[in-house]
């Protein structure tokens, strides 16, 4: 909405964190990456070109990587970690800037890079458990534009291959969220090697 994200619902099982509908979160690095992750590349460069709520470090391949991957998935894998939580909290409600600087360089230790607690597809073995906070997976709107992000809590250590399941059972919501929008799946290609900016082009629906 605008410089902020905000919460529009939520349904909230027994154990997961509190979600308050209406919560509302600064739009800058890092917060947000997923509301622009599969929407137009401009979109993308717009919200890293916002000033940072926190300093963080820019490491463009990865986070081509990161792009490439949750693209051609479909679905984003968000680590859980103390640090990401922490912040998680801390930023809730805490409108762009607010903090005092000596905070942010605090706070921005934990973060130190963009995308960073996404897991790649390497780092996820189908045997081994991996400790997730959420996963996440976009709705289109008529244009092939990401409306809006289903975001799916686990706050648990499951497997890569339990992982896949939950991030293709998400993809099928969001898709059906899509459908009820009246809107379209865009199938885009991966980022270009090589590139100094994350370049996609939509070609075509699946």
């Amino acid at each position: 909405m605008g410089d902020e994200i905000m919460v529009l619902d939520a349904v909230v099982p027994p154990g997961a964190p509190p979600v308050r509908v209406g919560e509302r979160y600064p739009f800058a690095p890092p917060v947000g990456l997923m509301y622009v992750l599969w929407g137009p590349d401009r979109e993308l460069e717009r919200w890293l070109a916002r000033e940072p709520t926190l300093p963080v470090r820019m490491d463009r391949e990865h986070l081509r990587a990161v792009v490439e991957q949750c693209r051609a998935a479909g679905y984003l894998v968000e680590s859980l970690t103390p640090a990401g939580m922490r912040l998680h909290s801390l930023m809730a409600g805490v409108a762009a800037y607010e903090l005092p600087r000596e905070v942010r360089a605090l706070v921005g230790e934990m973060v130190s890079s963009l995308g960073e607690r996404v897991y790649l597809r390497a780092g996820l073995n189908p045997r081994k458990k991996h400790p997730v906070n959420l996963v996440a997976a976009p709705a289109y709107g008529p244009g092939g534009e990401q409306e809006l992000v289903l975001t799916l809590h686990v706050g648990a250590s499951v497997t890569g291959a339990e992982i896949a399941r939950r991030g293709a059972a998400l993809v099928a919501a969001a898709d059906a969220v899509t459908a009820e929008l009246g809107g379209a799946v865009p199938d885009r290609p991966a980022a270009r090697p090589g590139s100094g900016k994350v370049s996609t082009r939509p070609s075509g629906s699946r």
